[in-house]
Order: structure tokens, then C-alpha cells, then sequence
């Protein structure tokens, strides 16, 4: 990465149920650089019989490193980077919980619009209406404008690193990727974090 001034990160989330037999799943974090490598490298993995209970505690230290990396960059060779996030990508559940908000099949899920969704054929569906829907904005997400629309009393973490949560580019649909992992399995709930630089040097 000699010639490249901004490092653009790609961030992918999702489950990975390891056996039909018990609940055991990881969950890891991962990441690519955006237009420079198809190397897809570990941040962090958790794993449990259960998903974390806190999307905000399983995120805590990509957060701060991230924030680290926003504001002063990575040194390669000597030489400073500028970091920036490209984008989010997660299915839908991993979507709504990292955001903290309904799932796809909760009434007021949809991240584009505020149109309250109604019970069809054993289905959630957003009718179609005359009057155009309010769009879902990052400072209606930080207001808490739509409060049927969230889970909890906290807002999501990513918000801290990103300016614009529900534009389309910040989280998209996970099949847009193709992402390939290893990582160890363990017998406890475990949250493995490894940094940034380091995954850096060794692409």
C-alpha cells in the first residue's frame, strides 16, 4: 500500500453457528481494504452459546481503536494513512442488533423509511402509500425521533465512527460480499481482539 493515501475499511458482521446439536456460535468482526485487497482479515471474534447480550460491549474495543485510527492515522513504513470507514456489512439481524433497533420483522424496522409496517399473510409488509414516508436520517437515529423503532436505551456504538448510519452505502446487505475467515474455536464466551496495525503489516 505504498501510493495509497486514505485507507478505506470495509467491516463485515455476522453469526456462525458451529453445530446442530447446541447453540455454539461465533461472532466475528472482519475487515477488507476497499479497492486494494481481497485479503479479508480478522479484527475480533466472540464466541458463546448465545449471541453477546450488548452489541455496544461486543464492539468496545474496535470502537476505540477505530476512533484512534480516525484521528491520527496509521504509520506504514514510515509514512501516515488516513483511515476511514467505507461501509457496514450485515445481513438484517446482524444489522438490527448492531444498530440496536426492531428486526426485519418488527413494525417500525425499516431503515429507509418511517412507514409502520402491517401483519399480511403471516408476514410484515410496508403498503404502499400516496403521502411519502418520512426517510429514517443519522440525526432522527441520534433523537430518537421514531422511538417504536429502537431497542433499548442506548445508541449503537458505530454511530460514534460514522456520520451517516442509514445512508444505503454505511450498511448494506451481507450476499453483496463474498467473505472467507478461519478462526479457533473455543469452550467459553470469548472475545478475541486483535488490531488494526498489525493486520495491516502482515497483508
Amino acid at each position: 500500500m505504498p501510493n495509497l493515501k486514505n485507507i478505506k475499511i470495509a467491516i463485515g458482521i455476522d453469526s456462525l453457528p458451529l453445530a446442530k446439536s447446541s447453540n455454539s456460535q461465533l461472532w466475528p468482526i472482519l475487515a477488507f481494504i476497499v479497492d486494494e485487497t481481497k485479503i479479508v482479515f480478522t479484527v475480533g471474534v466472540y464466541h458463546g452459546n448465545a449471541k453477546p447480550k450488548d452489541s455496544n460491549d461486543f464492539m468496545a474495543d474496535f470502537i476505540s481503536e477505530t476512533k484512534d485510527l480516525l484521528a491520527n492515522g496509521i504509520n506504514i513504513d514510515g509514512s501516515i494513512k488516513k483511515v476511514s470507514i467505507y461501509v457496514f456489512v450485515c445481513d438484517a439481524p446482524a444489522k438490527a442488533f448492531i444498530l440496536k433497533i426492531k428486526g426485519h420483522s418488527g413494525f417500525y424496522s425499516c431503515t429507509r423509511c418511517t412507514q409502520e409496517g402491517e401483519y399480511f399473510k403471516n408476514r410484515v409488509c410496508f403498503p404502499y402509500s400516496k403521502d411519502k414516508s418520512g426517510e429514517r436520517t443519522h440525526e432522527g437515529y441520534l433523537k430518537k425521533l421514531n422511538e417504536e423503532h429502537h431497542v433499548g436505551n442506548t445508541l449503537s456504538s458505530p454511530c460514534e465512527i460514522t456520520r451517516n448510519t442509514f445512508n444505503p452505502n454505511i450498511l448494506i446487505r451481507l450476499h453483496a460480499f463474498s467473505l472467507s475467515w478461519n478462526c479457533s474455536k473455543t469452550n467459553s464466551p470469548l472475545f478475541k481482539q486483535r488490531t488494526f496495525t498489525n493486520s495491516f503489516t502482515k497483508l
